[in-house]
């Protein structure tokens, strides 16, 4: 269970010296290689990272929060237009909950 933080106080802080590479530590390249236990994905990653040149940025404070009915009903509106994620004909006596079988043997 994630209880959300007290409110906090704190004032945003101003932005910090420097270029955002350097605030963030961005490093030249990137590279990385990783795959699955079965073999069957491998990723290789070798990219150069390029940080665009700007003042720097606000550091801002944040909180966590529970995520609220408004919350969603927002966030339903804006992607969704009020629409349902899916739709699904549900019986009450359905002891799969409208489930089907290759969808709950496929875990």
């Amino acid at each position: 269970m994630v209880k959300p933080k007290e409110e906090s106080t704190q004032v945003p802080q101003a932005a910090a010296e420097g270029s955002i590479a350097e605030q963030v530590q961005a490093p030249s390249r990137f590279a990385l290689e990783f795959s699955d236990t079965a073999g069957q994905l491998s990723v290789s990653v070798d990219a150069s990272v390029t940080v665009p040149a700007a003042e720097g940025f606000r550091l801002k404070t944040v909180a966590s929060r529970t995520f609220t009915q408004e919350d969603y009903d927002a966030v339903n509106s804006v992607l969704l237009g009020g629409g349902a994620l899916w739709e699904r004909a549900v019986e009450e006596d359905d002891p799969a909950h409208g489930f089907t079988k290759a969808e709950l043997s496929s875990g």
